[in-house]
């Protein structure tokens, strides 16, 4: 047939319906730009809240929460602290790091967490504390048994506190077996030249030190101040104890000796 170019003709028609066409593609595009730059911002929106959460996560614990968790045995907080990056010898308020404050305790469990991820054993306090003496002075045996199967060092050179001053301090017999069994020194001097056997004289612990003088404690050593085993025993009326770390003559001399010659 003939080609028409009125309205109602063929041609007409024929570019009504790619008009159509287009203006459907046309608006089947725009819906999928308009959803893309949708889910575009909901997935950015999502991410950006991921990332503030984490970096809200990230920061670390005050030092009184952070001991607090040890001291309660919060293993869960603490690991998860460590996962979000916290330094594994993150310093607590008081007695030191987290290994430390674990140690004092005896949280054998955090212990062997912060060891994991690289907590130093030898490390020192401002006291010149370790893990080994705080868990000593706490009479923890068995924090004991595994700070030394892991690492930490029985006796230290030069002058510091030791787990054997600390443990007999306290008077924590099976401690301090178990620190001599090992190789203790038992006359390790502290910063101010004690031993391990003035402390025993010092407290009145008996049993203590005559465990040390059979290990080979010395009672004739001094101090930086001039005080030996006899003198902390008399000093704090512990006679009976001085009795026993002295020779016959040396403990007479005491007994008649002005208490002020022992100091205040």
């Amino acid at each position: 047939g003939s080609r028409r170019d009125g309205m109602g003709s063929p041609l007409c028609s024929k570019s009504a319906r790619l008009a159509r066409q287009d203006g459907a593609l046309a608006r089947r595009r725009c819906r999928e730009d308009v959803s893309v730059r949708h889910w575009s911002g909901i997935l950015c929106c999502w991410a950006l809240a991921c990332l503030i959460v984490t970096s809200a996560q990230a920061v670390p614990p005050d030092p009184i929460t952070f001991e607090y968790a040890i001291e309660r045995d919060d293993l869960r907080t603490v690991r998860r602290w460590l996962d979000e990056g916290l330094p594994p010898d993150y310093q607590a308020a008081h007695i030191g790091t987290g290994l430390m404050v674990a140690a004092w305790h005896g949280r054998i469990e955090l212990m062997a967490l912060f060891v994991e991820r690289g907590a130093d054993l030898q490390r020192s306090n401002r006291h010149g504390e370790q893990a080994l003496q705080l868990a000593a002075w706490g009479g923890h045996q068995e924090a004991v048994q595994w700070l030394l199967a892991h690492g930490a060092s029985l006796n230290r050179d030069g002058r510091h506190w030791s787990a054997l001053h600390y443990a007999v301090f306290n008077g924590h017999e099976k401690v301090v077996s178990e620190l001599l069994a090992r190789g203790a020194d038992v006359n390790a001097r502290a910063p101010n030249g004690a031993t391990p056997l003035m402390m025993a004289a010092r407290e009145g612990h008996e049993g203590l030190a005559r465990t040390l003088l059979e290990a080979g404690a010395n009672p004739r050593l001094q101090s930086d101040w001039g005080d030996s085993a006899l003198t902390m025993a008399m000093r704090y009326d512990h006679l009976r104890l001085a009795k026993m770390i002295s020779s016959p003559e040396e403990f007479a001399i005491a007994v008649k000796a002005p208490p002020e010659s022992f100091g205040p």
